[in-house]
C-alpha cells in the first residue's frame, strides 16, 4: 500500500477530481460521445453507469482531499459534502442537457441513480479507510 500511497501523493491537486469530472461532462454532455458506435447492455443499463461514474466522482473527492491532509481519517460530515457535491453536479448536468437541446434528455431517473452511486462510495471509502489512513 505505501507504494500506491507513494505514487498518489506524487499526482498534482485535484488531479483526480477533475479528471473525473472532465469525462463525466463530456460522457454526458457531448450529443454522441462514443460516435456511432451502440453499446446494449441491459435495460436501463446506463443507470448503472451513471451510479459508477458519480461513485468515482466521490472517491476523487474524497482521495483528493485525503492527501491534501496527509493521508488523515476523512470524517462522515466530509464524505458528505462530497456526496452533497457530486449529487449536485448530477442534477446540474441533467438541467444542463435539456437547456443545451444537442439531443440529450432530462431524466429524474439519473439523478437518482447519481446520488445512489455517490452515497455507496461514501460508504465504501469510509470503510476501507482504515486501511491506508495514518
Amino acid at each position: 500500500m505505501n507504494k500506491a500511497k507513494s505514487l498518489i501523493t506524487k499526482l498534482p491537486a485535484w488531479i483526480m477530481t477533475i479528471s473525473t469530472l472532465l469525462m463525466i461532462g463530456w460522457l454526458t454532455l457531448a450529443p454522441k460521445p462514443l460516435g456511432d458506435t451502440s453499446v446494449s447492455l441491459f435495460p436501463d443499463a446506463d443507470k448503472l453507469v451513471h451510479a459508477v461514474m458519480f461513485g468515482m466522482l466521490t472517491i476523487g473527492i474524497l482521495a483528493d482531499r485525503q492527501r491534501q491532509t496527509g493521508w488523515k481519517e476523512i470524517p462522515v460530515w466530509m464524505a458528505t459534502l462530497a456526496v452533497a457535491v457530486a449529487s449536485g453536479t448530477g442534477a446540474g448536468i441533467e438541467f444542463l442537457q435539456e437547456i443545451m437541446g444537442l439531443g440529450r434528455t432530462f431524466e429524474t431517473a439519473d439523478m437518482i441513480a447519481d446520488a445512489g452511486g455517490s452515497m455507496i462510495a461514501a460508504q465504501l471509502f469510509l470503510m476501507m479507510q482504515p486501511r491506508w489512513t495514518e
